[in-house]
């Protein structure tokens, strides 16, 4: 496909580094933008990297006029916050880009549009009540506890700093940390949190064009980090059978109301208390964290994605049976190994022998990180 446009990878994080091994399968050649060197993706042997001064906003949009590359490069966002920028400015930048409209993606990524849209629509979401500077926050009492508190607007965390998720046992804990985000942000949502262990978390990662879903994997969470609240730390695809076709069923009625477009995913948990799957979040616009294990396991979609866009014949992808993608191996010590599955082939998120720098770069950063944090709690004692 050396005739092909290339693509040009928006984030260099773990996900954008999942999405440059993922095109090299078919030969496509990449190029990956991060604001970051220390971020992985840009050392892979799999991408030629492009240094810019910010991931979103005006300096985003500066640096993708002034890239010199190909006519029609194709254009896929890891970061979330690159999602804003290149969502409202889609028009005016020369690379294809397949997203759902503006008004679509700004009502899915902000927690309390979506939430307004899922009950709307009979979609399955936690019960929830939206707070903003001149709301009774004394209806949080009708909720049963414990409860998530979450910013409605994903750019607070990125922009303010505020907490991207704080919990709450009771409504007192759950008053007290609503009023104090509520000093810093507009709008926050506090939903009914979903008891269960992380296994319970599932997720499908989708492409979609032309109204039809052209790439759909549904995965399965074995545990976070950190466990309860955090990113995918550990992986595996759901086999076929009726778990997965009711997830996908779902999903797909997600994609239809929503109208969507390009690439996504939706996320979810099994509620013990009502026996029944709950939306959690979906991905709007771009990649998720854990995106390679769809390739891992033979369903490509960033090439999917891809071929599509640029009308090119989907080349074969290779499949590794039993797979379990990891998000690091500190991650791994930290976890045990009594949540992954007896004989299963663990895939490192940054090791491979084939492109071992990203993983050479990672790890000394994150020990360094966490002996920062040891030493910051240290003397805070």
């Amino acid at each position: 496909m050396t005739s092909q446009p290339p693509a040009l990878v928006i984030g260099g994080e773990l996900n954008g580094l999942g999405v440059c091994r993922s095109l090299a399968q078919a030969g496509i050649k990449t190029y990956v933008l991060d604001n970051k060197w220390h971020q992985a993706a840009l050392w892979s042997r799999y991408a030629t990297p492009i240094k810019t001064d910010a991931i979103y906003g005006p300096g985003l949009l500066s640096a993708l006029h002034t890239l010199d590359l190909p006519e029609h490069t194709e254009l896929i966002i890891t970061d979330e916050m690159a999602v804003y920028t290149i969502s409202e400015y889609r028009a005016d930048l020369p690379f294809r880009i397949h997203l759902p409209p503006h008004d679509v993606v700004l009502t899915l990524q902000d927690k309390a549009l979506f939430h307004k849209f899922a009950t709307a629509h009979g979609l399955p979401v936690p019960n929830a009540v939206i707070l903003g500077n001149d709301a009774e926050l004394s209806s949080i009492r009708d909720l049963q506890f414990p409860v998530v508190i979450k910013p409605a607007d994903k750019q607070d965390h990125y922009i303010k700093r505020v907490s991207r998720i704080v919990l709450a046992d009771n409504p007192e804990q759950a008053l007290i940390a609503c009023q104090k985000l509520l000093k810093t942000i507009q709008k926050v949502i506090v939903q009914e949190r979903i008891n269960g262990p992380d296994s319970d978390i599932h997720f499908c990662l989708f492409y979609r064009k032309d109204n039809i879903t052209k790439a759909m994997f549904t995965g399965q969470k074995l545990i976070s980090i950190p466990p309860g609240t955090g990113s995918t730390g550990f992986c595996v695809e759901v086999p076929p059978g009726d778990l997965r076709t009711e997830l996908e069923d779902l999903t797909e009625k997600f994609i239809v109301l929503s109208n969507y477009a390009g690439l996504g995913s939706v996320e979810y948990k099994w509620d013990t208390r009502a026996s029944r799957f709950l939306i959690i979040e979906p991905t709007v616009g771009r990649t998720d964290w854990q995106e390679e294990i769809a390739t891992l396991s033979g369903i490509n979609i960033p090439v999917i994605g891809y071929s599509e866009e640029c009308n090119v014949p989907i080349p074969p992808s290779t499949r590794i049976p039993g797979v379990v993608w990891q998000q690091s191996y500190i991650d791994r010590i930290r976890a045990g190994l009594g949540k992954i599955p007896r004989n299963a082939t663990v895939v490192d998120g940054y090791w491979r022998w084939n492109d071992p720098i990203p993983a050479l770069i990672h790890y000394p950063f994150a020990v360094m990180q966490l002996l920062r944090r040891a030493c910051s709690r240290s003397g805070e004692r």
